[in-house]
């Protein structure tokens, strides 16, 4: 009596174990990754490089989501049939999320080189961890920032040399 007690105990220990392991034996049991830390926006001609921490515990990869940011007191106006352009209501300040990169487990960067210069974007990251669980968004400031266009500004041009050719 007493073996086939301690047997079950024993037994009910080790599938509790097991159980809190998860299906991939990891013992996070699904647990979703910690969200990134201090997600940084640097705006270049034509791109806008994003930056983040995390630990990489728990993490499979990121996904880089952004959303324009329309400048204050900005309206929208919208062509009719009655007249060439309408003003109307003042839009909102921020759009929705829009994925536009992921990259890997190891890294911690991601450039979007698909920005309309002009445009005022805020930027999140979120961590993706095992079966498909996810970190919450963490965006980037307040402010958002706004790229260049491409080329612009002394020393921005990335090969100057096929210029000079033309200029001598």
């Amino acid at each position: 009596m007493v073996r086939a007690l301690v047997r079950t105990s024993i037994g009910l220990v080790v599938g509790m174990a097991l159980a809190a392991c998860g299906p991939g034996g990891s013992g996070d049991g699904g647990a979703p990754p910690a969200a990134p830390t201090n997600v940084t926006v640097t705006p270049g001609p034509g791109f806008v490089d994003v930056a983040w921490e995390h630990d990489g515990a728990h993490v499979t990869g990121f996904v880089v989501e952004r959303r324009e940011i329309a400048p204050a007191g900005a309206q929208v106006r919208q062509r009719t049939l009655d007249a060439p352009w309408v003003p109307m209501a003042p839009v909102s300040d921020a759009g929705e999320l829009v994925e536009v990169g992921s990259v890997g487990a190891s890294e911690r960067s991601f450039r979007d080189e698909s920005v309309t210069s002009g445009v005022t974007y805020r930027y999140a990251v979120t961590a993706l961890g095992s079966g498909g669980v996810t970190s919450s968004p963490r965006e980037s400031g307040e402010e958002g920032v706004t790229p260049a266009p491409p080329g612009a500004g002394v020393g921005d041009n990335p090969d100057p040399s096929r210029y000079l050719a033309a200029i001598v």
